[in-house]
């Protein structure tokens, strides 16, 4: 009995080349309709990056900021809210502000030439100026601000009614520290022995 001889199978370079190629073909194919999907589900799904851009730009300053939307408030409202809130109290004397002393709605600190004053505003800005002119600002229009401390840690600090801290100096640890509005047109906030610790860079006018 004859013992069948196995044949070995050769390789068809042109039957492998057309497995390759229809596989790619597929694999393109498959990527393609994917991609179309996502495409259709991502415009249906909501607005896109330039309708994102231009809700940014009508919303102005308020959406580079950061601001939240849901703390902005009608003048009428942060009156009312006001009212809820006492300012500790205001400075008795000109160009400074002492530990644990502030400014509410509508209070000024004036430098000692009278020529710059620092403001807190009924917009919830605190804002200082040079007659009509404005140096610096909190940029804490339209929140819900009422008033400015400054601390007895030496943080000077924005609040609501709350209260919550809006915006500050980032001067805590500082005991003793007082704010001073100079002759200069510059804010300055110093330690207990005088050295400035933060300013509004404002000077030299």
């Amino acid at each position: 009995m004859r013992r069948g001889r196995t044949q070995a199978i050769r390789p068809n370079p042109q039957k492998d080349s057309r497995m390759n190629h229809n596989k790619t073909r597929a694999w393109r194919l498959y990527k393609m309709a994917v991609l179309g999907l996502l495409a259709s589900s991502i415009t249906a799904c909501g607005p896109g990056l330039e309708e994102n851009e231009s809700s940014a730009k009508e919303h102005g300053e308020a959406a580079l900021t950061g601001s939240d939307d849901s703390q902005s408030q009608t003048q009428q409202e942060l009156e009312e809210s006001n009212k809820n809130w006492s300012p500790p109290p205001a400075p008795s004397g000109c160009g400074r502000m002492n530990a644990n002393q502030g400014l509410g709605f509508g209070q000024r600190l004036y430098s000692c030439d009278g020529r710059f004053w620092l403001a807190m505003q009924g917009d919830g800005n605190l804002v200082l100026r040079q007659g009509a002119a404005v140096l610096w600002h909190s940029n804490t229009y339209g929140t819900a601000a009422v008033g400015a401390v400054m601390q007895g840690d030496g943080n000077f600090v924005i609040y609501t009614a709350a209260p919550r801290a809006l915006w500050h100096s980032n001067t805590y640890g500082y005991n003793g520290a007082y704010l001073s509005v100079q002759n200069d047109g510059n804010v300055v906030i110093r330690t207990s022995r005088g050295g400035a610790i933060w300013n509004t860079q404002t000077g030299g006018r």
